[in-house]
């Protein structure tokens, strides 16, 4: 896949149609994940939840894989103390990248 069709697959799939800057700072991405090899590890997400999350909050996702679903829904950040997860987004509009959404390793719960 060429880097133009897939800096225009990754707009239409993210849903961003904001024009020219944000065509640039994908491109910028790409570039930096291409240099970083992790272009099939990290995407790009809205930080545009369909639902408030507040900052004591974080996203937490489970999937069925059977019924191809992904689930996501809040708890708070300290629920999360003892608990083995991955993060599978970060915010990146803080001083340092912040969890947004994590999956819980096989067996734990929240």
């Amino acid at each position: 896949m060429s880097e133009t069709s897939t800096l225009k697959r990754a707009t239409c799939v993210a849903g961003l149609d904001n024009g020219y800057l944000d065509e640039l700072c994908l491109a910028e991405i790409v570039e930096v994940l291409d240099r970083y090899g992790r272009r099939d590890r990290f995407g790009v997400f809205l930080l545009d939840p369909p639902f408030p999350v507040s900052d004591e909050e974080v996203l937490v996702e489970s999937c069925d894989s059977a019924n191809r679903t992904l689930t996501l829904r809040p708890v708070t950040k300290g629920d999360l103390d003892g608990v083995r997860y991955i993060t599978t987004r970060w915010r990146l509009d803080a001083d340092s990248p912040e969890p947004a959404c994590v999956r819980l390793h096989m067996g734990e719960t929240v």
